[in-house]
């Protein structure tokens, strides 16, 4: 870990951006990608899912209930979950299991075979899907809180899916979590989670209403521990905008459930409270850590970077985890030491802004090439690639949301548009 002196920041200002000129993809189309992409879920709402009024017969619960009674249930937790490749919305299928008595809740076919079909869940999922007209809808089973929801299931050895359909019930009722966008006070209620010494609200720990929800479910042990933060406002007179702490998209994600999962079997095993102080002390160690934005453009954030190389800009999570060790390592790496030890604004950053270049795998294993062979060459070369692709496509998302905000929905201007939105994020997504 750095000294405290190399997170200084210098205060100097970077060169002028240099004017760009916009150019929409409208007027130089590409061949279509081969393969369907869907836009990033900040710029496109998620759709609500079609309910369905049909009801089952009497007869068909009766029969399903003894079916329940037979059926075999091999469950492991070494069973790996399956990837699921139905994360977007599409309209393109009808082959959805929908699970009995929620008929907002989908999962693929991929999903349903690598995880219910050969045990005695399968008998709650049905494809009722098959004579309706198809809508856009993605697979529910792609959260990463229905995955733990399962593999809860399993540990606890529960014989319904009874998580499964309280945190599908939740995210039907509940304003569905922000993830990476900052949302106001005013449009939402935000709990905190308060230090047991001084019953003060954690800094920078915020977590959505229905996230809250979500973790109460799961770990019935932590309820009571997430209070609601009052409503702040800024020195401008603006309400306080802000961000989740447990959106799934965030990489702490994952260190966070896992404490909880941790947690809540030590109270079970001992019938105690947890030792939510754990918990608490985790919060406060990542407070005042800048979490990796990564692929979202900033203006005017200090970075990271290589003098000689500004197109290479690490945040400061990423620069911890990756340059830092690479710095302290026997023998160090030559080209980790190049790097401003402390943040520093990019000079002439342009307009579209900065962001992390060392989030992605792709740039991680370039990275790992770069200190094994010692090339700077071959940093540079990539990282110069990046850096125009971002700017290029970057300039075309942004004229593609201007032109869909300016169309009506549904519209074949704004289909139109929201193709190609795709297709510029399905680019990125090979160069990010």
């Amino acid at each position: 870990m750095p000294p405290e002196e190399y997170y200084q920041y210098n205060h100097s200002s970077p060169a002028a951006a240099s004017p760009i000129s916009s150019s929409p993809r409208g007027q130089s189309f590409r061949p279509p990608l081969s393969s369907r992409h869907s836009p990033a879920s900040e710029d496109l709402p998620r759709l609500g899912r079609t309910r369905s009024n049909s009801t089952r017969s009497q007869s068909s619960q009766d029969g399903r209930r003894t079916e329940r009674k037979t059926a075999a249930a091999p469950r492991s937790l070494d069973r790996p979950l399956p990837s699921c490749p139905r994360t977007k919305p599409s309209a393109k299928y009808n082959d959805w299991y929908t699970m009995e008595s929620c008929p907002n809740f989908d999962i693929c076919p991929n999903c349903y075979e690598g995880v219910f079909a050969d045990t005695s869940f399968a008998v709650y999922f049905k494809q009722t899907r098959r004579y309706e007209r198809p809508v856009e809808r993605f697979c529910d089973f792609s959260s990463p809180w229905m995955r733990l929801a399962w593999l809860l299931t399993v540990r606890q050895q529960r014989s319904s899916p009874d998580l499964i359909y309280t945190l599908a019930t939740i995210a039907d009722n509940e304003r569905p979590c922000p993830k990476n966008l900052q949302i106001s006070v005013e449009r939402s209620e935000w709990y905190g989670i308060p230090d047991q010494r001084d019953d003060i609200h954690v800094a920078n720990f915020a977590v959505c209403s229905c996230d809250m929800k979500m973790v109460e479910a799961l770990f019935p042990s932590v309820r009571g521990y997430f209070t609601r933060l009052p409503n702040s406002i800024q020195f401008n007179g603006a309400a306080e905008k802000r961000l989740c702490s447990l959106r799934t998209t965030s990489r702490r994600f994952p260190k966070y459930l896992d404490l909880l999962v941790e947690l809540d079997q030590e109270s079970r095993n001992r019938s105690q409270r947890p030792d939510i102080a754990q918990f608490i002390q985790l919060a406060r160690e990542y407070a005042y850590k800048g979490e990796c934005c990564k692929d979202k453009a900033i203006t005017r954030k200090p970075w990271h970077y290589i003098p000689s190389l500004p197109d290479f800009t690490v945040c400061e999570e990423c620069y911890e985890e990756l340059i830092w060790p690479a710095i302290t390592s026997k023998p160090p790496s030559s080209i980790a030491k190049l790097f401003h030890r402390a943040i520093q604004l990019v000079p002439g950053e342009d307009d579209l802004g900065t962001s992390c270049c060392l989030y992605s795998p792709r740039m991680r294993r370039v990275w790992d090439r770069v200190v094994q062979d010692d090339d700077f060459g071959y940093l540079k070369r990539k990282a110069g690639d990046r850096k125009r692709m971002e700017g290029r496509l970057g300039r075309e998302r942004k004229e593609l949301i201007a032109w869909m905000a300016g169309s009506e929905r549904g519209s074949a201007t704004f289909e139109r548009a929201r193709k190609d939105l795709r297709e510029v994020d399905a680019e990125w997504a090979e160069w990010e």
